[in-house]
């Protein structure tokens, strides 16, 4: 949790920028590819992940230098914690391949495991 509400360096900023792209990119493709395919739950989640990505992307190359406070961290993991829950839950859920099961699955297990450590961490600040 304290290190979500910590001033990010400039080196973490630069990195962040960075992956951030990369991450756009990655899932802009894997948004196409997958309605192209009519893959549309897949096409959706990932659209989503997409759009977090890019919101991401913009505040960490355009934003002010701000941390979040306590609060909006907290909510911030559970956010995400129910993103990866819903992932998860549609994975097991929507008829699919194998390998398009483990995709949703694995970005929703990581998604729901960063919101985990932020709420468990939150314990220790108090």
């Amino acid at each position: 949790m304290k290190d979500f509400t910590r001033q990010p360096t400039q080196k973490e900023r630069a990195l962040a920028v960075v992956l951030n792209a990369a991450l756009c990119i990655l899932f802009g493709w894997l948004v196409a590819f997958l309605a192209f395919r009519n893959m549309w739950v897949a096409a959706s989640i990932f659209g989503a992940l997409l759009i977090v990505t890019l919101v991401l992307l913009v505040r960490a190359a355009l934003g002010a230098r701000q941390a979040l406070n306590r609060k909006q961290a907290h909510v911030f993991t559970w956010v995400l914690m129910v993103l990866g829950a819903g992932g998860v839950a549609i994975a097991l859920l929507v008829d699919g391949t194998s390998a398009q099961r483990f995709m949703v699955l694995a970005g929703s297990i990581t998604l729901f495991s960063t919101g985990l450590a932020g709420v468990r961490g939150r314990g220790h600040d108090a």
